[in-house]
């Protein structure tokens, strides 16, 4: 019996460790459900929705590689739209609770339109910058700067705001809104820290 309580009482004291915050971390994978509104967009003016999923880990205390992938398909015409992001991240505490972040990226789009005549498919780049503040023990506010160019001769700049709520030790829910000039995104889903 003195094992069972010796057993019950650390295991309560390591879910209490859980439950606590981790500070903020860059071990993750967010799992989204993703809303982009292209309205006054010249080209692919019409809603698209789909799973993204981004997965960042660190290499040293101050840089982290990150893999972003986004599946979309259209609302109207049957367009696919399919986004993948390959970079590197740079963290530096400017406080207990705050981190500046930047990040590089290489970037491919794909798009699969019912012509393929209409298929396309280009490389290009994406610089971001921001800030990452545990507002709460278990709250993290995020905004971030975001700059793509080179992909289907086009330039875009995004304004990205967003938060993580942990609801129980690794798992937490994230949300975030995104604004461009001819676009509005909406993420919804999970997040897996390790």
């Amino acid at each position: 019996m003195k094992w069972f309580n010796g057993l019950a009482g650390t295991s309560l004291l390591l879910a209490g460790n859980l439950v606590q915050a981790q500070g903020i971390g860059y071990d993750q994978v967010d799992l989204s459900y993703r809303v982009m509104d292209r309205d006054r967009a010249d080209t692919l003016d019409d809603k698209f929705d789909g799973p993204a999923v981004r997965f960042s880990m660190g290499i040293t205390d101050s840089i982290y590689g990150v893999i972003e992938n986004a599946y979309l398909k259209s609302h109207g015409p049957d367009v696919d739209v399919a986004d993948l992001a390959v970079g590197l991240g740079y963290r530096q505490a400017l406080a207990p609770d705050m981190d500046f972040i930047g990040e590089a990226a290489w970037m491919r789009r794909d798009i699969d339109a019912p012509s393929r005549v209409d298929d396309r498919k280009d490389d290009g780049y994406q610089f971001a910058a921001g800030v990452r503040f545990l507002a709460m023990e278990m709250l993290e506010l995020n905004l971030t700067a975001l700059y793509r160019g080179g992909i289907l001769n086009d330039n875009e700049a995004i304004l990205r705001a967003g938060g993580v709520w942990s609801v129980y030790g690794p798992l937490g829910v994230q949300a975030s809104a995104a604004v461009s000039a001819d676009a509005t995104i909406y993420d919804l889903g999970l997040r897996v820290s390790f």
